[in-house]
């Protein structure tokens, strides 16, 4: 090992020592004591004990920290990041707000180790040395894969509700996506084959959607084709001109970049404007819709808005009740 990083595991420890100075004594009763504690495994296999639910839970992407501040109040989650109180591009930008500490957004070890945390969530594309240092320093990392389809959405949310021991408000968010999962589908499923609509998503780097990936699963779920996955689009790529002609999809979704949605709009303008897209079905009728950034990969509870938003705009005549849920 060389000095450096010697030098950086002894600070790492001492700031460990800092911390644990300023806990509560070992004579006292930790505060949400649970008799006999419990134990959850995290997506590595891992099992982690709590002799108390956690009381300063920290989330290392914005995506968790959405998840936290429906599962936990302000007061049990440690910090959140910038991007989180952005309200032009968060879903929980009201309740982030509420938390009073902050941290940097993709932070390393040192202010996350500042933070005193009894619980942090990572995913497992984190960054691993992160990970192992602050395991290393004694904190308590769970670890999950990143959802990439309903049903991990709803694995995501019971392991973060168990390991936070709070069970039920994570089963709690589990039937609130399923009730709009059903409501979406009571209004689709009446679609036949041959009336489905082919959507092309589009962002800054041009369209997207493939196969494997979240944004296909939030398409089917809304009784819509997803075009990029019909010509299999391999995850990363970009379509060309041509392959864009042959999906010839019936309508185009463009991000919602915020309040004026510069963003958005300029893509929207290229493409509708690119001479070589002209005979495509979409451009040629001028069929389009703008999605908030976040739901396009929506991998928390709010993937059931997306599922609403993706269904609602592509088949508006088969949401004309007056349900509660369409004013989400």
């Amino acid at each position: 090992m060389t000095n450096k990083h010697s030098l950086q595991r002894q600070g790492y420890a001492l700031l460990l020592l800092c911390l644990l100075f300023f806990l509560p004594g070992c004579g006292e009763k930790p505060a949400g004591a649970v008799s006999g504690g419990y134990d959850v495994v995290d997506d590595r296999g891992r099992t982690i004990h709590f002799d108390a639910k956690p009381q300063r839970v920290y989330g290392n992407t914005l995506s968790l920290e959405e998840v936290l501040l429906d599962l936990l109040p302000p007061e049990r989650i440690a910090a959140v990041s910038p991007p989180t109180l952005d309200p032009e591009y968060s879903l929980a930008a009201d309740k982030a707000a509420k938390v009073a500490g902050r941290v940097p957004a993709y932070p390393g070890p040192e202010p996350i180790a500042a933070l005193g945390p009894d619980l942090i969530f990572a995913q497992l594309r984190a960054r691993p040395e992160t990970i192992a240092t602050l395991e290393e320093m004694g904190f308590k990392v769970f670890c999950m894969e990143v959802p990439t389809n309903l049903d991990m959405v709803r694995k995501r949310l019971k392991q973060m509700g168990e390991a936070v021991g709070e069970p039920e408000q994570g089963q709690k968010l589990i039937d609130e996506l399923d009730e709009k999962v059903a409501y979406v589908a009571a209004h689709t499923d009446q679609i036949p084959p041959e009336k489905r609509k082919v959507l092309l998503g589009f962002s800054g780097q041009g369209a997207f959607g493939h196969p494997d990936g979240l944004f296909n699963d939030i398409c089917r779920q809304s009784g819509v084709i997803n075009g990029a996955a019909r010509i299999h689009m391999a995850y990363g790529s970009h379509l060309s001109d041509e392959q864009i002609l042959q999906i010839d999809p019936d309508i185009l979704m463009f991000v919602d970049g915020g309040a004026d949605n510069d963003y958005g709009g300029k893509i929207r303008e290229q493409v509708l404007g690119d001479p070589a897209l002209q005979t495509a079905k979409a451009v040629r009728n001028r069929s389009f819709f703008f999605l908030k950034d976040r739901y396009r990969a929506s991998n928390t509870q709010h993937m059931g808005d997306a599922i609403l938003q993706v269904a609602k705009n592509v088949y508006p005549d088969a949401f004309t009740d007056t349900n509660e849920l369409l004013n989400k």
